[in-house]
């Protein structure tokens, strides 16, 4: 895979790229901005103007929003593969979280017109971006009754199932001999 300069691997296990052809995928990242965040690099602010779309390459981004009173509250992390701040940069308003860097965590963005010129190119990718957007709002439905109508053990017990498998991943077990 060494000739494939957009790390196939990660863009195969995609479903944003889910029934593109893998020669338009040269096309579709060579139209976008790579980027390399350093780890703790923030790459944009919660409030700041929403100008890109971001799919991270390699590592990962942590998504956190300030409470009024200071507190840090970690909505999610983007994993290799996934997207970010499209509704935000879609909707001309502001990025609702933080996003930083979870080591060196590479990342290629759009802007509005580039990735709208890409979705007009390639409708699958236009269809596949709004089952990621559909997918989320389920997550937050989700998680606003599990506030709502579970105890705190439930709760606990979710929000560790839902990092394992956000975040988890699977290993090679090995059977001692």
């Amino acid at each position: 895979m060494d000739d494939y300069p957009y790390g196939a691997d990660t863009y195969s296990h995609s479903d944003l790229f889910a029934g593109i052809p893998r020669e338009r995928h040269a096309d579709i990242f060579g139209r976008g901005h790579h980027r390399l965040v350093a780890s703790g690099t923030t790459l944009f602010r919660e409030s700041g103007q929403a100008l890109m779309v971001y799919f991270v390459e390699k590592r990962r981004l942590k998504l956190s929003k300030v409470h009024e009173e200071g507190k840090e509250a970690i909505i999610r992390y983007i994993n290799p593969g996934e997207i970010t701040a499209a509704v935000a940069v879609f909707s001309g308003k502001s990025y609702p979280v933080t996003a930083v860097a979870v080591g060196p965590t590479k990342v290629i963005g759009w802007n509005r017109e580039a990735i709208l010129d890409l979705m007009s190119d390639q409708p699958s990718l236009a269809i596949n971006l709004l089952h990621v957007v559909v997918q989320r709002l389920d997550d937050i439905q989700n998680r606003y009754l599990e506030q709502r109508a579970e105890r705190i053990e439930q709760r606990i017990g979710r929000a560790l199932l839902r990092l394992v498998k956000q975040s988890g991943r699977k290993m090679n077990r090995q059977d001692p001999d």
